[in-house]
């Protein structure tokens, strides 16, 4: 990503707190400054998009799945006539191989209000 470059203007008081800080950590003034705006804006502010942003996500309406198909040759006879003809090029095999068996349930969502 792009850099660019800001110029800042410090009363006397932070500018000896942030000099103090760069010598105690081995560092540069713009390495304390740039950490700083990380850890106290940048940081909060995208935990908060991504709190709205799940918050977004968990207001959806909930979506129906469709269940694994107990005959897998007729539905991929059905899916291939709902799409003009086509197979679906896959066997039972090849699907099992992806989505698991039939018994077994490959999604496995978090309870509703629960965040990881």
């Amino acid at each position: 990503m792009p850099k660019r470059r800001v110029q800042v203007t410090l009363s006397e008081y932070d500018y000896q707190a942030v000099r103090r800080a760069a010598e105690r950590d081995g560092t540069s003034l713009a390495s304390v400054v740039r950490e700083a705006v990380q850890e106290y804006r940048v940081k909060p502010d995208l935990r908060r998009r991504q709190l709205a942003a799940l918050d977004a996500a968990e207001a959806l309406p909930e979506a129906e799945l469709s269940p694994v198909p107990e005959d897998w040759e007729a539905w991929k006879r059905e899916y291939g006539e709902s799409k003009g003809g086509r197979n679906c090029g896959m066997s039972r095999e090849e699907f099992e191989r992806i989505a698991g068996p039939p018994d077994e349930d490959p999604v496995k969502a978090p309870a509703s209000g629960e965040r990881e």
